[in-house]
């Protein structure tokens, strides 16, 4: 029986690892499949070129994937890791095209391939393999005086960097850049006042003096979105005049669990890159990083 496109997509999402390789249709190109996969999983690593292994590769990187393909003669290897899962896609010698699954181990230690001595936002841009070309002009000017409050300079440089669009398919950078629907970085201050009850009372604002007036009658947080998934939101706390010294809060909907994220807009991507500990970590789930622009108008 052979299997087309669709079938090996379908199995390396669904099948349960580990899973020996499901081979496709003989007219079926690695290139096409390769090229599916990495719209749903991002940026494939290579463990296998021209019959040789990667000698780099171990279990972080895709190892797992040649365990189970064992004795198997193996031409080219490509690898994703999402989740608890290895998912490989490859071709035999004989041309054949196949997907196999392996069990990948959620990893919990820190993992940072990038310069220390580079600054945040290079970082960020080097686990994303973007570049650094600000591409994404904005007039601040404009936008922080619509707002009412200047913005974090770091927050400033990767949106001209990266423009509107998502980390790994799944963190949202809310942008001042068109289209704006629901990740466009709109006026909406939220304040956040305790009670005796177990979730905070919240008030939003499309204003920033009327939720400054707000938090004059009942001192609480002021807080600014900046990111979000379909998990929650990355906020501002905007605890102090100076906007590059707001530290960057995550939590869900009801804002009763709201944990420090990190110090800065961009830490705070790199933590999520390489730290599967971090609150809605990315590093949790892949092991390599991109991020997908969305169209401009």
């Amino acid at each position: 029986m052979h299997h087309f496109l669709d079938d090996l997509l379908g199995h390396a999402a669904n099948a349960t690892p580990p899973a020996p390789p499901l081979h496709g249709d003989p007219d079926l190109d690695l290139a096409d499949l390769v090229e599916a996969l990495s719209e749903d999983y991002g940026r494939p690593r290579t463990v296998v070129l021209d019959g040789e292994v990667d000698p780099t590769t171990d279990d972080r990187t895709g190892a797992p994937l040649l365990a189970v393909l064992g004795e198997q003669e193996v031409e080219v290897l490509r690898a994703w890791s999402y989740g608890k899962r290895w998912i490989g896609a490859g071709r035999a010698p004989n041309g054949s095209v196949f997907v196999v699954l392996a069990e990948r181990v959620t990893p919990t230690d820190h993992y940072d391939p990038t310069s220390p001595e580079a600054s945040y936002v290079e970082r960020v841009v080097a686990l994303t393999h973007w570049s650094t070309d600000r591409t994404h002009p904005v007039d601040w000017a404009e936008t922080e005086a619509g707002l009412g409050t200047p913005l974090p300079a770091d927050y400033k440089r990767l949106v001209e960097i990266f423009g509107q669009g998502a980390f790994d398919d799944d963190l949202t950078l809310h942008t001042p850049l068109p289209p704006f629907g629901w990740v466009g970085l709109a006026a909406d201050f939220l304040t956040l006042h305790e009670t005796s009850g177990d979730w905070p009372d919240a008030g939003h604002h499309d204003d920033l003096a009327a939720a400054r007036a707000a938090l004059a009658e009942a001192p609480g947080k002021l807080l600014f979105s900046w990111a979000s998934n379909e998990n929650g939101a990355f906020y501002w706390h905007l605890n102090d005049p100076d906007p590059d010294r707001w530290p960057v809060l995550v939590g869900g909907d009801t804002y009763d669990d709201l944990d420090l994220a990190a110090d800065s807009t961009a830490e705070c991507l790199h933590l999520l890159l390489t730290d599967p500990r971090a609150p809605f970590s990315l590093a949790r789930h892949f092991d390599r990083h991109w991020f997908s622009p969305h169209a401009e108008r």
